[in-house]
């Protein structure tokens, strides 16, 4: 089954820091899991400024998304998500790995964004690249951004899509989590995908 997703449009979330809601135990309902015609293998810099493919992920659940490391809002947000759901998976944790994707190469190197993600301890690749590649790989998951800029001493803004891209354990993308999605359907997303062997 295949379902076509059009661009992100860019959006920015303010959030404010709050405690996750308790479980209640209640049986969540069962996402829709078809294979979109976005996304696909790529190869950008990683860890150690070593080429990184998302091919390298095969076998694991991925929750893949784009940001920024001085990223006000969305990234920070999505990150405590996702140690939430990690916490919640236990040890099937160790079958998912997150990636995050700069789209500010310029401020961002490989220790930078190692650095910033290891602020949260869950396990994660951090990629840059060329503007041009990183583009390349945004616009194959339909996403988009725009730079805002604040002043003239690279201080900018860097407004974006938001999606955070669930993808099964052969690279394809079977959901996308918008940012007002909670860890816990994040983590039925991807307990779903680990019980059916996907």
């Amino acid at each position: 089954m295949s379902a076509r997703v059009p661009c992100a449009a860019a959006l920015l979330v303010l959030v404010a820091a709050c405690a996750p809601e308790p479980d209640t135990g209640a049986e969540r309902p069962a996402l829709e899991l078809p294979q979109y015609d976005i996304g696909g293998d790529f190869t950008l810099t990683g860890p150690g400024g070593e080429p990184w493919s998302l091919e390298q992920a095969r076998g694991r659940v991925v929750l893949l998304f784009f940001g920024y490391t001085v990223c006000p809002d969305f990234c920070p947000m999505t990150l405590s998500k996702l140690v939430q759901v990690d916490e919640a998976l236990g040890e099937s944790g160790d079958e998912v790995l997150t990636v995050f994707v700069s789209l500010d190469p310029e401020r961002d190197s490989p220790e930078r964004i190692a650095e910033y993600l290891s602020y949260y301890g869950i396990e994660a690749v951090g990629l840059t690249g060329s503007r041009e590649e990183i583009d390349a790989v945004l616009v194959s998951y339909g996403g988009s951004y725009s730079l805002d800029e604040v002043d003239s001493a690279m201080r900018y803004l860097v407004t974006h899509s938001t999606y955070v891209y669930l993808i099964d354990i052969e690279g394809r993308v079977r959901h996308l989590f918008g940012s007002l999605d909670e860890a816990a359907a994040i983590e039925s997303g991807v307990r779903q995908l680990l019980e059916a062997g996907l």
